[in-house]
């Protein structure tokens, strides 16, 4: 058996022509990515640099190929979230299934808690169970808003209910009480 080779890094925008390869199939075949029409490579650089400037875009490499990739970016403009970040993550599909998803989606999660984000938001279309394979594990809990229909396609398909769902990311002062925990001594809070 050979070994596989790779690992999470972060992502540069060269990553975003195998990020719309990744992306491509979830924007035609279904209705999770919330995208209309599939972004342009030069879109998609653009969107990993947006969020590399304050948030987090990450990418899982198999075999030196970009096999999937997770960021997080603003939840949006309003100065009383600006600790909070909406995430996402997508796997190629013929990728699925292996647990290393799992792995990216919490070093994205990690590195947003390292840069001071308080709160980690993911919007997810219902009824589902691929997405919740990420979420529940990463401690994430639904929901925070629950609606029917969520919005129409340009072909005048109409999206299915969406959640979004939320999960505390640990701060510097919970992050010692979790390690102390964890070795069985706790720490007075």
């Amino acid at each position: 058996m050979q070994a596989i080779r790779g690992g999470v890094r972060s992502a540069s925008p060269v990553d975003a022509a195998a990020c719309v390869a990744i992306y491509r199939p979830y924007v035609e075949n279904t209705v999770i990515s919330w995208e209309i029409d599939v972004p342009s490579v030069d879109e998609m650089a653009s969107r990993i640099a947006s969020a590399q400037e304050a948030h987090e875009w990450l990418v899982l490499e198999q075999d030196d190929q970009v096999i999937a990739f997770a960021y997080g970016h603003p939840l949006n403009r309003l100065p009383s979230q600006q600790w909070s970040v909406e995430t996402g993550i997508y796997v190629s599909r013929d990728h699925h299934r292996g647990g290393r998803g799992r792995t990216l989606y919490a070093e994205v999660l990690r590195r947003l808690a390292e840069r001071g984000y308080r709160r980690a938001f993911a919007g997810i279309t219902q009824p589902t169970t691929q997405a919740t394979a990420y979420t529940d594990p990463s401690g994430f809990r639904m929901p925070a808003c629950t609606g029917e229909s969520c919005g129409n396609t340009a072909a005048g398909t109409t999206w299915p209910g969406c959640s979004s769902i939320c999960r505390a990311l640990p701060t510097r002062t919970n992050r010692q009480t979790q390690s102390a925990d964890s070795a069985g001594t706790r720490l007075a809070r």
